[in-house]
């Protein structure tokens, strides 16, 4: 009985054996595709040859491909001569200045973007708004005015390269694009505080010991890498990079000459009543309760300050002549800042940069004008 089933019997545990193969097998593989996919994942997220989310934006503000020619990532976007178009640059408040417009927001958004209570006559003015992703539409605009967001060079310069800082930015929960994930660690190793920076800073020269194209962030000279940050040769600082010389001399239209408008951050709102009444508002000019620029950081506690010596602050601002050149050539073009309001502002950059004698650099733009 036992001998008729024991070839049954045997291909019955051969089959067993067969299953079990195959399903080791299957498990196997699994754990090859699961390894193969995470690879891929980190790879993706991690290394910098993949194209992130924010290079659309990227593409956009430089109106160029890294190639030599225009390859806008947004459609076209007329604009008109009767409007005036409002300029913010990074770190100047121009945030805050944006939610009082209706047309306060990219290209990204279409047609009005806010309904604005106690609207006022800027607003109404204002057809776009032109930030980091716009900034390449600027030159070929036909608005017969820009209201243009700006601040002291010092101070701006200085709270731009400690907003991107990897510490701070984690504090203050930053959304940060990958490429600033991955390089951010790699560009501040050089100049981990503010001291770090200022101390690398070789004079007034805008020449850079940095052969690479703008998107690079390479560290091994950081004495070069620092120059190239501060003077907006490097993509990944964008508001270092879209600075007062490169929106004053490369995206404002100048011919026909424009009308210039400036709100300065340390005087927000006297220049937006100032402004608006220029701009024939009769009404009064109504302001947010909070006066504070809303995403203002101050209030947090932040591991990387603005602590510098004398020295590295001397050493900065000289490094800040050609930006302060630039700055001072947008308050002398605005309409709406008169003698005492430009005082003001030349008082305040002689008390942050004393050793450069801005007295005498502005009569010597006035000269040259």
């Amino acid at each position: 009985m036992m001998r008729q089933n024991q070839p049954s019997l045997n291909k019955k545990a051969s089959s067993r054996r067969w299953s079990r193969w195959r399903l080791g097998a299957s498990c196997l593989w699994t754990v090859i595709l699961a390894a193969v996919l995470g690879e891929a994942f980190f790879i993706y997220h991690h290394i910098p040859f993949f194209k992130d989310s924010g290079a659309t934006a990227e593409t956009a503000a430089n109106g160029s491909d890294g190639k030599g020619y225009k390859e806008p990532t947004m459609p076209p976007r007329e604009s008109s001569f009767h409007t005036a178009g409002f300029v913010h640059i990074g770190k100047t408040g121009g945030s805050t200045i944006s939610t009082l417009l209706r047309n306060g927001c990219t290209s990204f958004v279409e047609g009005s973007c806010r309904n604005i209570t106690h609207e006022t006559v800027v607003s109404k003015y204002v057809e776009h708004y032109y930030h980091v992703p716009d900034f390449w539409r600027l030159p070929e605009t036909k608005h017969e005015a820009f209201i243009i967001s700006i601040r002291d060079p010092f101070d701006r310069s200085v709270s731009s390269l400690l907003y991107h800082h990897p510490r701070n930015a984690e504090v203050y929960q930053l959304r940060q694009t990958k490429k600033q994930l991955y390089y951010g660690p790699l560009a501040y190793a050089c100049f981990p505080k503010l001291e770090d920076f200022a101390q690398l800073m070789q004079g007034s020269s805008t020449n850079c010991n940095y052969p690479y194209h703008q998107r690079d962030v390479v560290a091994d000279d950081c004495t070069g890498l620092a120059c190239a940050v501060l003077h907006g040769k490097v993509r990944l600082f964008s508001h270092l990079f879209f600075n007062y010389r490169n929106i004053l001399y490369t995206k404002l239209p100048m011919e026909p000459r424009r009308k210039i408008y400036v709100l300065r951050q340390e005087y927000m709102w006297d220049d937006w009543r100032q402004v608006n009444k220029l701009l024939g508002q009769t009404e009064e000019v109504v302001v947010p309760r909070d006066f504070s620029n809303l995403r203002n950081v101050s209030g947090i506690v932040l591991p990387v300050t603005r602590d510098i010596s004398v020295d590295g602050r001397q050493k900065l601002c000289v490094a800040l002549t050609t930006e302060f050149e630039a700055y001072f050539k947008l308050l002398i073009f605005a309409i709406n800042i008169n003698d005492v309001e430009f005082e003001k502002s030349l008082t305040l950059a002689d008390a942050n940069c004393p050793n450069l004698n801005v007295r005498a650099m502005v009569q010597q733009i006035r000269k040259s004008m």
